[in-house]
């Protein structure tokens, strides 16, 4: 997606990370604590940012539609983005373990799915994991995600097993997913 680069998540990052994990997760509890994340020494977290400069909602692009304001009002009304910072569309975080990478989450605005910002941002963690030199990359993803479950296969992921009822709104079955070799 040429409107969106990916960055380091930083800390002034983070009313709007937990705005796209609210928007995303909405059933999610307890939300996830990523000024903590951000200290952790194994954790890595990454941002989609708009390249250009938003002075509006508005200026988000036409692709969205006149009422792009509308879309991204979430149930609080907040989007976490202010005038004058760089707007965030998803993020991605994953934790190095001894000798894979475990994604832990992505998450992206509902108003700007299906516009290749989740494929960028697993593009980076698939970068930066093959650059630390970890061969294994691993995720779980809810069973009902045909999209995302799609999108980490184009990439060589494949099913490796099933954690029964493991996400806590409705006990959905994860599917565990890893894609290896990527140090071949």
């Amino acid at each position: 997606m040429k409107e969106f680069a990916v960055r380091k998540m930083v800390s002034d990052d983070l009313d709007q990370v937990h705005a796209i994990e609210k928007d995303a997760f909405p059933d999610l509890f307890p939300p996830s604590s990523f000024s903590a994340e951000l200290k952790r020494p194994r954790a890595e977290y990454f941002v989609a940012h708009s390249i250009k400069n938003i002075e509006s909602l508005q200026d988000l692009g036409a692709n969205l539609g006149p009422s792009i304001e509308k879309q991204l009002q979430y149930r609080s009304g907040y989007t976490g983005w202010e005038k004058g910072s760089q707007f965030l569309a998803g993020f991605l975080g994953y934790w190095k373990m001894v000798d894979e990478i475990h994604i832990i989450s992505i998450a992206v605005r509902r108003s700007f799915r299906r516009q290749g910002i989740g494929e960028l941002l697993l593009q980076k963690a698939l970068q930066e994991s093959k650059h630390n030199k970890f061969d294994e990359v691993t995720l779980e993803v809810r069973k009902s995600n045909s999209a995302a479950k799609s999108l980490y296969a184009k990439y060589g992921f494949e099913f490796k097993g099933v954690r029964k009822r493991y996400y806590t709104d409705n006990h959905e079955d994860a599917h565990v997913m890893t894609l290896c070799g990527l140090q071949g």
